[in-house]
């Protein structure tokens, strides 16, 4: 491949690769509101009103402030056994 056409093919592949800022946070906010729609139907999920949570306005932090820190150890003694 000739050095021109390198650098163009370079060029355009980071066009995909590099997203605006607000980009990312979209998709991490679409990616949250699927899981948390997944997992309505759970006990955990019935548990803390996961549909509530889907309704809010403030997704991420109406989810940081219903649903307290959980390490392993309690997520399955409480939620698994």
């Amino acid at each position: 491949m000739l050095p021109g056409k390198l650098i163009e093919f370079s060029l355009e592949l980071v066009e995909h690769w590099v997203r605006p800022d607000g980009l990312a946070s979209e998709q991490q906010l679409g990616v949250l509101k699927r899981l948390i729609k997944e997992a309505s139907k759970t006990e955990f999920g019935l548990f803390y009103n996961f549909k509530s949570i889907l309704r809010s306005k403030q997704l991420t932090k109406t989810f940081q402030s219903t649903i307290p820190f959980h390490d392993y150890n309690q997520l399955y003694d409480k939620w698994w056994h």
